[in-house]
C-alpha cells in the first residue's frame, strides 16, 4: 500500500511541474512587454522620473539632516569649551590684577617706610650735630653750665624738603 501511494504522489507532482515551465515563459514574456510599454509611455516615464527625483531628494535631505545634527553637536561642545577657556582667562586676569595691586601696595608701604626711616635718620643726625655743637659752644664760650640746668637750644632751622620719591 505504501509504495503504491508514493508512486501516485510522484506522478501527481510531475504532472503539476511540467506545465510550470510553459507558464513561467508566458509570465516572463508578459513582463517584458509590460516594462517596454511603461518605458515608451511618456506619462509613466515622467512619473518614474518624479519618483526617482523624490527618492534622491529624500536621500539628500536625510544626509544633510545628519550632517547638521553632527555640526550642531560639534559647535555646542566647542561653545562649552570656549566658555570654559574664557572663564579660565578671566580668572587668571583677575588673579594677576589682585597680585599686582598687592605688590603695588607692598611696594608703596615699603617705600614710605624707607623714606620715613631716612628722614628720621637725617633728623637724628641733625639733632646730634646740634647737640654736639651746643655742648661745644658752651665749652668754647667759657661759660660754665651746671648739670641739670636747661641749656638754650640753638635756633631751629626749617626742615629740608624730603627727596622726591622715585616713580
Amino acid at each position: 500500500v505504501g509504495e503504491h501511494a508514493l508512486e501516485a504522489l510522484y506522478g501527481e507532482a510531475a504532472a503539476t511541474v511540467a506545465p510550470q515551465a510553459a507558464l513561467l515563459a508566458d509570465i516572463l514574456a508578459e513582463n517584458t512587454r509590460f516594462t517596454q510599454a511603461r518605458a515608451s509611455d511618456p506619462v509613466t516615464a515622467q512619473r518614474d522620473s518624479v519618483v526617482r527625483s523624490l527618492e534622491q531628494s529624500s536621500t539628500q535631505y536625510f544626509t544633510l539632516h545628519s550632517q547638521l545634527t553632527t555640526g550642531a553637536t560639534f559647535y555646542a561642545d566647542l561653545q562649552k569649551r570656549l566658555t570654559s577657556l574664557l572663564q579660565a582667562g578671566d580668572d587668571l586676569s583677575y588673579t594677576q590684577q589682585l597680585q599686582r595691586q598687592e605688590f603695588e601696595m607692598t611696594s608703596a608701604a615699603s617705600f614710605e617706610r624707607r623714606t620715613q626711616e631716612q628722614q628720621d635718620h637725617e633728623l637724628a643726625l641733625k639733632l646730634a650735630q646740634e647737640l654736639d655743637s651746643g655742648v661745644a659752644d658752651m665749652k668754647i664760650g667759657g661759660s660754665s653750665v651746671a648739670l641739670g640746668q636747661p641749656v638754650a637750644a640753638p635756633p631751629q632751622r626749617a626742615p629740608e624738603p624730603a627727596a622726591a620719591a622715585p616713580p
